[in-house]
């Protein structure tokens, strides 16, 4: 099987596919994507199907907390305990500890705190790396507009895309080996 035809097994968009039809193997195209979105689609893909504490969940969403600090600060200062402390513990649980905490409800919490940051860390603990990322990429494309009125979308899109571009180095740099179902 080629590594597009992996890909369309996987149920990858079309887009990701055919970025990597420009590349002779899989690897080389997830050494040469800029997409940090996709790379978390694809390395929670390796979970699904699998036992919640999996070693592909914890890293997926080791990933998406890693991913979703780079905006906690953006949190209602009032909530970002919440968010602190939520994050570590599942950070402790990624690395095969008990949190000692009730991760699940704690998780579930996050939902209610109002803002995009604070999205972003509960879709990173409830293993939504794809979620994660849309959501921290829009945020840093938000925070880095400091004009008057709504934010141009040229602004928005330049800045989305250099926050993807870094996300896929934090990846690569996490995993630099692309992971295969197995």
């Amino acid at each position: 099987m080629s590594h597009t035809e992996y890909l369309k097994s996987l149920s990858a968009c079309q887009e990701s596919i055919d970025f990597a039809a420009n590349y002779p193997s899989l690897q080389l195209a997830w050494e040469s994507c800029r997409r940090g979105d996709w790379m978390c689609w694809y390395i929670n893909r390796m979970a699904w199907g699998k036992e919640w504490s999996c070693p592909e969940r914890r890293l997926s969403i080791r990933i998406a907390c890693i991913l979703a600090r780079g905006v906690a600060h953006l949190t209602d200062e009032e909530y970002w305990d919440q968010v602190e402390v939520t994050l570590t513990s599942f950070e402790v649980w990624c690395k095969g500890y008990d949190a000692g905490r009730d991760l699940k409800k704690m998780g579930l919490a996050l939902w209610d705190i109002p803002g995009e940051a604070a999205k972003a860390a509960a879709y990173a603990v409830s293993g939504g790396g794809f979620g994660t990322a849309m959501v921290v990429a829009n945020e840093i494309a938000m925070a880095s507009w400091n004009g008057e009125g709504k934010v141009p979308y040229s602004h928005w899109e330049k800045k989305r895309k250099e926050a993807l571009q870094q996300m896929a180095d934090q990846i690569r740099h996490m995993v630099p080996t692309v992971p295969m179902m197995g």
